[in-house]
């Protein structure tokens, strides 16, 4: 069309000939940035290195954490290219159920249960957790070498007096699974020292305690899965650091992407909390509030 412009036509009856627009004659191709930022490919790089575990909602929020202001969908594009996003898997024999529990206070009700991690060349270990079912931070832990009730209690001397210093916990309810270490007679007189109520799962019904269950699946995700252990020693100090970063660190999904401490600290303030239970009751049916 240009050269039966040049050529004298006009531009009407030049566009009328060759069936183009004629706004073509007037485009003119611009140079395009390229949609990739390399600076925001590095810090995604750094955190990807650090906690290869995270997916796009957390990599954003940890970029938001560190004051990079940026949406998921650039944050994707970015890993895409990256070759960082990993597909998602589903386990379709999961029973997904609503939950019936809101915990809105801090030390209002636990969850706790153990699992087991095997070390290279040193044998099964084992790690016992204590959850608050509000905040999800881990109030108590314990690394052993065994799996008797002896160590259940253990982990709840460091849960209970972490807390509460006077030994006194006012209520507070504890919740697991039916393991022979957490029916038996000391665990229960133990539990009754403290005054803690103890509540168990009915059988057969995992999601009853989903909150502990879930905790140990992502915890082992984001940091046992992720390295590896030459001793006994080496994965007791790395558990509590772990622990640490857990609860201080790592943005959790259901806490609005904060950290477990931020939370507690959060949920002090009545206007949040109100917040946080709207959102809650719209989310799920049947919902007891504690």
């Amino acid at each position: 069309m240009n050269t039966m412009v040049n050529s004298g036509y006009s531009k009407i009856k030049a566009s009328r000939l060759t069936g183009i627009s004629r706004s073509m004659l007037y485009y003119e191709r611009m140079e395009r940035s390229s949609k990739y930022n390399s600076e925001l490919e590095s810090r995604i790089i750094d955190i990807a290195g650090e906690r290869p575990s995270y997916g796009t909602r957390r990599i954003t929020a940890m970029l938001k954490r560190r004051g990079i202001n940026t949406g998921r969908n650039r944050v994707r594009r970015h890993m895409r290219h990256l070759k960082l996003v990993k597909l998602k898997t589903y386990n379709r024999r999961v029973k997904r159920v609503p939950r019936a529990i809101v915990v809105s206070k801090p030390d209002t009700m636990w969850e706790t249960d153990i699992t087991k991690i095997y070390i290279n060349n040193d044998g099964w270990a084992y790690f016992t957790a204590y959850i608050d079912l509000c905040s999800r931070k881990v109030k108590g832990h314990l690394a052993s070498r065994m799996s008797r009730t002896q160590e259940m209690m253990e982990a709840l001397d460091n849960a209970v007096l972490s807390v509460f210093t006077n030994g006194k916990t006012h209520g507070l309810i504890l919740r697991s699974d039916n393991g022979s270490q957490l029916t038996s007679s000391r665990f229960e007189k133990h539990l009754k020292d403290y005054g803690i109520y103890h509540e168990t799962i009915h059988a057969h019904t995992p999601e009853e305690d989903g909150h502990i269950e879930s905790y140990f699946g992502r915890f082992k995700d984001d940091y046992i899965y992720t390295g590896e252990f030459s001793s006994f020693e080496e994965f007791k100090n790395y558990i509590d650091w772990a622990v640490n970063d857990y609860n201080t660190n790592r943005p959790h999904s259901s806490l609005d992407y904060l950290t477990p401490e931020e939370f507690e600290i959060a949920i002090k303030e009545k206007e949040f909390e109100r917040k946080y239970i709207e959102k809650k009751l719209r989310r799920y049916k049947n919902v007891e509030l504690l």
